[in-house]
């Protein structure tokens, strides 16, 4: 990404295309690595988008050495 001079985007900006492109959030898992929060047992987790099968809409934390899918989509933007 760095060679390409993009970034992964931060929890702001997460939320901001979130609300930009909710449509995307219902098909994929959105997640923002440029955001970490460091559990108490020392996991890194990163914010992620998700719609669950009532079609709400939810922000929650995925630890980033979990496993990761193919309906998990990262969020880039130019630095």
């Amino acid at each position: 990404l760095d060679q390409m001079e993009y970034r992964p985007v931060e929890l702001h900006e997460l939320l901001a295309f979130g609300e930009q492109y909710p449509d995307i959030q219902r098909k994929f898992l959105i997640v923002a690595l440029g955001s970490v929060w460091w559990s108490p047992r020392g996991d890194r987790c990163v914010p992620y988008l998700y719609t669950d099968v009532e079609h709400r809409r939810h922000l929650a934390l995925h630890c980033a050495e979990g496993v990761w899918f193919s309906n998990y989509w990262f969020v880039v933007c130019r630095k």
